[in-house]
């Protein structure tokens, strides 16, 4: 591999693989509702509209990633 100038390559046994993809599944996920939350000001209820998500359903995502939101003023 070395002489082919590829890197190494790493096997993961079934349950590494399984703890990487959710690690990475819920890195990409806080990105999505962080950058939501800043296009609606940190409005939830304007932020679950225009992602077409449940209101209840994104308080959830947000509070599981700690990503703060607010419906003060709400609309």
């Amino acid at each position: 591999l070395a002489e082919s100038g590829l890197a190494r390559q790493t096997v993961l046994d079934k349950d590494e693989l399984e703890s990487a993809q959710a690690e990475a599944s819920s890195s990409v996920e806080r990105a999505f509702l962080e950058g939501l939350m800043a296009r609606h000001g940190g409005n939830i209820s304007r932020a679950a509209r225009a992602s077409g998500i449940h209101r209840g359903q994104l308080q959830r995502m947000l509070a599981r990633h700690r990503v703060e939101g607010s419906d003060a003023g709400g609309d």
